[in-house]
Order: structure tokens, then sequence, then C-alpha cells
């Protein structure tokens, strides 16, 4: 009987994480609108490029995708990391 509930309980948390997502993105895209009446730029990540986005729909990269990225390092679950000072 464990195993059904768990499966019910994983099946709604699955239905919660689809229903914010929705949320989200109506949030992002009536932000993006209210800003643009407003007059004021929109910043986002396109293609690993960052550019901004004016209200008249004008786009400027501010910070064009790097050929020699850094790779990310490699965290696992409860590794303690050290601060350099």
């Amino acid at each position: 009987m464990k195993s059904g509930n768990r499966k019910k309980r994983f099946n709604r948390d699955d239905e919660h994480t689809a229903m914010l997502i929705r949320i989200g993105k109506t949030a992002a895209k009536e932000a993006i609108r209210s800003s643009k009446a407003l007059g004021l730029s929109v910043t986002y990540l396109k293609k690993g490029e960052v550019v901004e986005e004016l209200a008249d729909g004008t786009i400027k990269v501010l910070k064009p995708k790097s050929v020699n990225q850094t790779p990310r390092p490699k965290l696992k679950k409860g590794m303690i990391l050290h601060v350099k000072k």
C-alpha cells in the first residue's frame, strides 16, 4: 500500500510543478509586456549571449558568446567548498 500512496504523491508533485512552470511563464510574459509599455528595456540570455531589448524592439548584444568559456566544476551533493579571501 505504501508504494501506491507514494506513486500518487509523485503524480501530484508533477502536477504542481507543471502548474508552477505555467504560472512562472505567465508572470514573465506579463512583466516583459509591462516593462515595454513603460519604456524600459528587458535583458535576457539568447543563444549564449546577453542581449538587451529596448522598448522599441531594438536588440543590443551586451556580452557576446564566449568561445573559450571556462568549464563549470562538477559539484556533488554534500561537497565542502572553500572560499579564497
